[in-house]
């Protein structure tokens, strides 16, 4: 996959540190407003297409943000949904389209690729990519993080509760449906809202799911909704 996005587009403020982060095989997207929201997407995981841009390529999730969100030169399930889910709307503009991705920041969890018939992420790709996850967020200091599916929640509340990793959390939250996960450590606070999986889940319901990210999870959106 051909490179588009335009470098002011995304902050590379963050790079020196991220770059130290063992382990961590794809830079996230930050979009050149995030520090403004704090809001933070984070997917599962990254599919081989036969073309080979993925390997060994650690501006990919970049790339991908870039190509199939920001802009439509290709097609993405999972980015219309997250757009048309922050939205809450079906149609969605390609400036909104870009409102959207220069506003936030996204990465998925598995760090590494998976071949394109394999069922989804492993335990121990979930319990690397959450060690990963508080690396990057202790960087990036998100206020709000919205979770791409339900999946890997177990691993998240298995470290928490058995390799505590510093943070403060309360443990009844793991079991409360939409789940949705306060955390703190020293002074900085955080929280995830789990949805189902924008591209993945049968009868998923953008309004839905649009109502707990605001209602109950009390977000603050990234863009403004008309």
């Amino acid at each position: 996959m051909k490179l588009l996005y335009e470098k002011e587009d995304c902050d590379f403020s963050f790079d020196q540190k991220l770059n130290k982060i063992d382990k961590m095989n794809w830079f996230p997207w930050i979009g050149k407003n995030y520090i403004k929201t704090g809001f933070l997407i984070v997917g599962d995981s990254h599919y081989e297409d036969g073309e080979g841009w993925l390997s060994e390529n650690r501006k990919a999730t970049r790339q991908f943000i870039n190509n199939n969100g920001k802009h439509s030169y290709f097609s993405s399930p999972l980015l219309r949904n997250i757009a048309k889910t922050i939205y809450n709307k079906e149609i969605i503009s390609e400036k909104e389209n870009h409102d959207l991705w220069i506003n936030v920041a996204y990465f998925n969890l598995c760090q590494r690729l998976l071949p394109e018939r394999e069922g989804g992420p492993k335990e121990e790709d979930y319990d690397l990519g959450w060690s990963v996850f508080f690396k990057i967020i202790e960087i990036i200091k998100p206020k709000y993080i919205l979770k791409c599916g339900i999946n890997g929640d177990g691993r998240l509340g298995n470290m928490m509760a058995n390799n505590n990793p510093g943070w403060e959390f309360i443990s009844d939250e793991f079991f409360e449906k939409p789940r949705i996960i306060n955390l703190s450590k020293n002074n900085y606070k955080t929280k995830i809202v789990f949805i189902n999986h924008p591209s993945g889940s049968r009868g998923y319901n953008c309004e839905e799911w649009h109502n707990v990210i605001i209602d109950k999870g009390k977000f603050k959106l990234p863009v403004k909704i008309k």
